[in-house]
């Protein structure tokens, strides 16, 4: 995952913790558009880049790692089985072509609502965070 340059708004999952592919994990914003980072692959996050960073094309945001498998030092490249974690393109990334914006992702993500199941309301029949949230409260009767 690559990106032109922006800034790292914030960590949606704390270091440490258990991701799996395709989850969003970060927030990037550019002078264009902010968009979900997510983890390339399933594993336990490790956090290199601090929020507030300004990051160039294809900079390390962090990695996710195997079950019991230790960071490489910042200046190591990267190996395998590491995965780097690193900024997404700058548009935003697609669930099965479903349109959705980046914070209808993470909530969906949250609440475990499969975007693909949720009727969008937005331009475009684009999915808003309401459009998930009314989906979920819709699961949970």
């Amino acid at each position: 995952m690559y990106t032109a340059e922006g800034t790292l708004v914030r960590w949606l999952r704390p270091s440490g913790a258990s991701v799996g592919a395709g989850e969003p994990v970060a927030e990037m914003e550019t002078d264009k558009v902010l968009a979900d980072v997510s983890a390339p692959v399933s594993g336990i996050l490790h956090h290199v880049a601090a929020p507030g960073t300004l990051l160039q094309v294809e900079s390390l945001l962090g990695y996710v790692l195997a079950s019991g498998e230790a960071a490489p030092a910042a200046d190591v490249p990267f190996t395998t089985p590491s995965t780097p974690v690193v900024g997404a393109p700058v548009r935003e990334h697609v669930e099965t072509d479903v349109l959705a914006s980046p914070n209808a992702r993470r909530v969906a993500a949250e609440l475990g609502v499969p975007l693909a199941s949720v009727a969008g309301t937005g331009p475009g029949g684009r999915i808003t965070e309401d459009d998930v949230r009314a989906a979920a409260e819709r699961n949970s009767r």
